[in-house]
């Protein structure tokens, strides 16, 4: 299930197709790379597509907030940067200027944890009430929960997630993100932001540390993914 979420994150991003054929004889990381790789187009270049997206940003950002062109910094905190009280509308506004997709805005952890550990419980008692007694409407009533908890609960999704601590880190997780439709706007791409962008694919989708993503390295066998 992992893998299939990865690969559909990289499709979407990268703006390519991996075929069945071709994902059931990759292995490596380093396969899957060269996978991706072997579909961009022929246009390489040494240009910065990072720095690319953050002056984008940072021209958006500017008449926003209070901070000078020179404030708005790779390490500027993003919490600091977009206020809470209009960081959602912000947040849509940024999107549309910049045509671009942006990580989504979380809720408080507490929340999260609320949710997920009262479903978990709805889950086990349903589970043994079928067991035991063929009884389905707890199961159902748990996944009515889960739903109706995050539509309820959307409205305190105004936090950055912990990826997005600072604007460079913010601006990579775009990049991984866009990585198709920048370098098609831009009209070339290079190897170094292919290579972030897909690290980053794994830390976002996967919670795998960028670190952890070397060439050499087995997806399934290294990295846990099944």
């Amino acid at each position: 299930m992992e893998t299939v979420i990865l690969l559909e994150a990289i499709e979407r991003s990268f703006k390519i197709k991996i075929r069945d054929e071709e994902a059931v004889k990759i292995i490596t990381i380093g396969e899957l790379y060269d996978c991706i790789i072997s579909k961009l187009s022929s246009n390489e270049s040494s240009d910065c597509m990072t720095n690319r997206v953050f002056y984008k940003m940072r021209q958006a950002l500017i008449p926003l907030t209070n901070f000078s062109r020179i404030e708005i910094a790779p390490s500027t905190s993003m919490e600091s940067l977009v206020e809470m009280r209009d960081r959602v509308k912000i947040w849509k506004y940024l999107s549309n200027y910049t045509g671009l997709r942006l990580p989504n805005l979380v809720r408080p952890k507490w929340i999260e944890n609320v949710i997920l550990l009262t479903f978990l419980n709805l889950m086990i008692l349903g589970i043994v009430l079928l067991i035991f007694f063929r009884i389905w409407s707890v199961l159902i009533l748990s996944f009515l929960f889960l739903i109706l908890a995050y539509k309820l609960t959307e409205k305190f999704a105004v936090y950055f997630p912990d990826y997005c601590s600072n604007l460079g880190d913010t601006v990579k997780v775009i990049l991984g993100m866009n990585f198709g439709k920048i370098s098609a706007e831009k009209g070339s791409w290079n190897q170094r932001d292919a290579w972030n962008a897909f690290q980053f694919i794994f830390f976002v989708e996967l919670g795998v540390f960028p670190e952890e993503v070397k060439k050499e390295a087995r997806i399934c066998a290294d990295l846990g993914l099944d």
